[in-house]
C-alpha cells in the first residue's frame, strides 16, 4: 500500500475509527486508484463509518463496493454489515427487508441464506416479535427446502417444518401443548443442520 493507505491501515487496526474513515475517504479519492485497493479501501471505509458512527456513509460505501464487486454482494459478511449500518441509520425495517430480500434471493448460496435467516430471526426474537420471528424462521425453512425437488423432501427436513409448527404452537397456541419440548434455539439450530 501507498503511505497514505499504509496510514489508513494502520488507524483501521488499531481501531482509530474516525482517523480511518478520513485517511480512506483521502485513499478513495486518489485518482488512477487499482481497483483491488479501491475495493479493499471501500470495504475498510464502510467498516470504520459505521463504528465512527456514520452509518449512512456506510451504506454508501457498501453498496458502491456491491457495484464495482458483485462477488461481495454474495457473502454473508457484506450482507450482515449492509443491515448493521442500516440499522444504524435509524432504518432497521430496512435492514429487515434487506435480510428478508437475502432469503428470496436464488443466485445466493443456501449458507448465506441460511445465516441471514438467524441473523433476522434473532432480530424479530430481540423485539419480542413472535410474529417477526415464526416469519423469519419460516422463510430460512423455505429457502433451505426450496433446493430438493418435489417429493425429494429428505425426511430431516420434513421433521424440521414439524418443529416449526410445534414452536408456533408453543408460541401461539400455548393451552394445545406440544409433543415435546420446542425452543427458538433448537428450531434455529435444526435449520442450520439442512445446510
Amino acid at each position: 500500500p501507498t503511505g497514505l493507505a499504509a496510514q489508513a491501515d494502520a488507524a483501521f487496526r488499531a481501531k482509530d475509527w474516525d482517523k480511518s474513515q478520513t485517511l480512506y475517504g483521502r485513499v478513495l479519492a486518489q485518482k488512477g486508484l487499482d481497483p483491488e485497493e479501491r475495493k479493499r479501501a471501500l470495504d475498510r471505509y464502510s467498516a470504520s463509518a459505521a463504528e465512527a458512527g456514520n452509518p449512512h456513509q456506510a451504506v454508501t460505501a457498501l453498496e458502491e463496493l456491491g457495484q464495482l464487486a458483485p462477488e461481495a454482494k454474495k457473502s454473508f459478511e457484506w450482507r450482515r454489515r449492509y443491515a448493521q449500518a442500516l440499522d444504524l441509520a435509524g432504518l432497521p425495517q430496512s435492514a429487515d427487508d434487506h435480510l428478508r430480500q437475502t432469503l428470496k434471493d436464488s443466485s445466493l448460496d443456501w449458507a448465506v441464506k441460511a445465516e441471514a435467516g438467524r441473523l433476522l430471526a434473532g432480530r424479530q426474537l430481540g423485539r419480542h416479535n413472535h410474529v417477526g420471528y415464526v416469519v423469519a424462521m419460516e422463510d430460512a425453512y423455505a429457502a433451505a427446502v426450496d433446493r430438493y425437488d418435489v417429493g425429494d423432501l429428505p425426511t430431516e427436513a420434513v421433521e424440521v417444518g414439524w418443529l416449526l409448527e410445534e414452536l408456533r404452537v408453543s408460541l401461539f397456541a400455548q393451552t394445545l401443548g406440544t409433543a415435546a419440548p420446542v425452543s427458538a434455539k433448537r428450531v434455529r439450530a435444526a435449520i442450520a443442520a439442512l445446510g
